[in-house]
């Protein structure tokens, strides 16, 4: 997972130290929470009053056990994204 985060500024998005950090925890409660096997982190999204962060989670089946999350600003991932 730490590996997904690092590289994000290759996009041309770079995330300070304690937002990676505060990602690589939230990442890893997400995936124990939702029962995942897997979880990708998507990106960053700038807006004018908060940056929004995007994951995606898949279980045993990946069409089937698939959700989408957002977070904004320091908040833990809270909304799911259909």
């Amino acid at each position: 997972m730490q590996v997904s985060v690092d590289y994000t500024s290759g996009s041309g998005v770079v995330l300070s130290a304690e937002q990676r950090a505060s990602l690589q925890t939230s990442l890893v409660i997400l995936k124990t929470h939702y029962k995942f096997q897997r979880v990708l982190f998507w990106g960053k999204l700038t807006g004018i009053k908060d940056d929004y962060f995007i994951a995606q989670g898949a279980g045993k089946d990946e069409m089937k056990d698939r959700k989408s999350l957002y977070r904004w600003s320091n908040s833990f991932f809270l909304g799911v994204l259909n």
